[in-house]
């Protein structure tokens, strides 16, 4: 009866090492691999990330981003709107500024168009505030409201790049 008990006690034991290091090993491979985890899954930042200490920069962080002034004009008989893109840096330290994609949407909150715009500059110092202009060429007559968000980090070309 003994060797019967030892076998299973030693089983669970195997058992136990086994899960434990597969834990481990999913652990490490979180920690590790935060860089893609965040880019799959951007909420893991705040949810996981930011608990244990290791949030993953990501592009926009310590700026406030606005879209304001919106204008509807006629160029060369197409209906454009322009949006003065407002940046303002709220930290002590000079941050790189990503692209910014702005988005119009109709009254039903759906997109009508997309572009993304290059920052007329790469680097923003503490507590200044950068403005640029934003343009969509050719706006549908349905498009109402305007949303903007980060993009990536702009190629080092520094143009502005209306999509």
């Amino acid at each position: 009866i003994e060797s019967g008990e030892k076998k299973r006690s030693f089983k669970g034991i195997i058992i136990s090492l086994i899960v434990l290091f597969m834990l481990g090993g999913l652990i490490a491979g979180l920690i590790f691999m935060r860089h893609t985890v965040a880019g799959i899954w951007p909420g893991a930042n705040g949810v996981l990330y930011d608990w244990m200490g290791l949030r993953v920069p990501q592009p926009g962080d310590g700026l406030e981003l606005s879209l304001r002034n919106p204008q509807r004009k006629t160029e060369k008989g197409k209906d454009i709107i322009i949006f003065e893109v407002v940046i303002q840096n709220t930290t002590n330290q000079t941050q790189q500024v990503p692209t910014v994609i702005s988005s119009l949407t109709d009254a039903e909150g759906n997109q009508v168009q997309e572009i993304s715009t290059d920052p007329s500059k790469p680097m923003l110092e503490a507590g200044k505030i950068l403005r640029f202009q934003a343009k969509f060429p050719d706006a549908p007559a349905a498009a109402k409201q305007s949303v903007a968000k980060w993009g990536a980090y702009p190629s080092s070309s520094g143009k502005n790049q209306d999509k």
